[in-house]
């Protein structure tokens, strides 16, 4: 109650349209001259740290990509709200993605499921408020594929790109049929399988090789940054602007986008990017001319921090002027406040209710009110002392849900 009546205060009617409700909803908009459908997750939090689209693969649907996408699940902890689109159906009974070279018909047909995409960032930042540089793209098969796509050619809706089960560049996704010459180059995370039978892992890593060093621009030398469990995963070394590009390969899998619970290190593709993305958005930040979650906005602004080793960018200002800001491992913003990106409770009078202790051990508790903060860690003057991982902070805080 509390959240909700502060959500109004301070930032008006902007943040939930009567379109939209907590919980599922399947929308419909008009595209190309057919009605098309996409699922909405809202978490029950009522102030959203992005938007993460979540892309079906070859014959499946908007519902089994939610399910196995677990998008309820990771909206509820991370904050984010979910969106699970539908591909069309084709006369031979099959739905899928236009990526050029596959899927189902829709390369033939020519739908424009980039242009259907556009619309449906656009009705969901209409209807809900979407801090700026926060929307990627995910999915599973033929729907990384279209993620891949839209990084290519929605770069001023998509900030990033996170799927699973897929190659860019490859004979599946658009390989002597597409270009990419995306106006600002975003960040890419990828997973395959070692027993994939539909994308072999040479071919995904050579892809994400080839976007990595001819997209982002980064260097040819690459790096091991996480080798147990039966993951390892890569990354380039030298990407200019902040940019990033991670490889992860899991021995054993099949084509198969694995929930958490049948995952080797207990994370699911989806929290995965999440992570990812979230963190490359708080480097980039800084250095990307694009950081609106709307397309070509020029009302939208970002500060930039006077440290440019800050990583720091400004997601929701109160009309009002009280804090309702968004920094990662920044210095405390004129006010005295680092917010974190999350649900962090304030006072309409902007004072700090709770945040994380400095030490990541302990939620202090100030006017009985409790909340999650990521990212940053405050003390109980709402100064910034330190910071803890996002995925440590929600694992903790889920087993703490009330003040003491």
């Amino acid at each position: 109650m509390f959240r909700s009546l502060l959500a109004t205060l301070t930032l008006g009617t902007s943040l939930v349209h009567a379109a939209l409700t907590p919980g599922y909803s399947t929308q419909t908009i008009q595209h190309g001259g057919v009605e098309r459908e996409f699922k909405v997750y809202l978490p029950s939090n009522s102030i959203y740290t992005g938007l993460f689209l979540m892309h079906h693969g070859w014959t499946e649907t908007m519902d089994s990509a939610c399910s196995y996408g677990e998008i309820e699940k990771y909206a509820e902890e991370y904050g984010f709200v979910g969106v699970c689109p539908q591909g069309l159906r084709y006369a031979n009974g099959e739905t899928g993605w236009n990526v050029g070279t596959c899927c189902a018909g829709a390369d033939s047909a020519g739908t424009d499921d980039v242009g259907f995409i556009r619309k449906v960032v656009e009705f969901v930042n209409a209807e809900v408020s979407i801090p700026p540089g926060r929307t990627y793209a995910g999915g599973f098969s033929n729907g990384c594929a279209l993620s891949f796509r839209l990084a290519c050619e929605l770069s001023d809706v998509i900030f990033g790109v996170g799927c699973a089960g897929a190659a860019y560049d490859h004979a599946y996704s658009g390989r002597g049929v597409l270009s990419c010459n995306p106006a600002n180059p975003r960040p890419y995370w990828s997973q395959i399988g070692s027993f994939d039978s539909f994308y072999s892992v040479t071919d995904s890593k050579a892809g994400w090789r080839k976007y990595a060093t001819e997209v982002l621009r980064c260097g040819s030398t690459t790096e091991v940054v996480y080798n147990q469990d039966s993951v390892t995963c890569e990354e380039h070394t030298s990407c200019p602007n902040a940019k990033s590009s991670r490889f992860c390969e899991l021995s054993g899998l099949w084509h198969v986008y694995q929930s958490s619970e049948l995952s080797p290190w207990e994370v699911s593709p989806t929290e995965a990017a999440w992570l990812y993305l979230s963190e490359s958005s708080a480097d980039s930040s800084t250095t990307d001319p694009q950081t609106s979650g709307q397309p070509n906005d020029p009302t939208q602004t970002s500060e930039q921090p006077s440290d440019p080793t800050s990583r720091a960018e400004t997601i929701w200002e109160t009309a009002s002027g009280s804090l309702v800001r968004v920094l990662s491992r920044a210095p405390s913003p004129p006010g005295g406040f680092a917010v974190s990106v999350c649900c962090i409770a304030f006072a309409p009078s902007g004072d700090l209710l709770a945040a994380t202790g400095a030490d990541g051990q302990a939620l202090l508790c100030v006017g009985g009110h409790q909340d999650v903060a990521t990212g940053v860690a405050f003390a109980a003057d709402g100064q910034m002392e330190g910071d803890m991982n996002e995925s440590q902070v929600h694992r903790y805080v889920q087993q703490r849900r009330h003040c003491g």
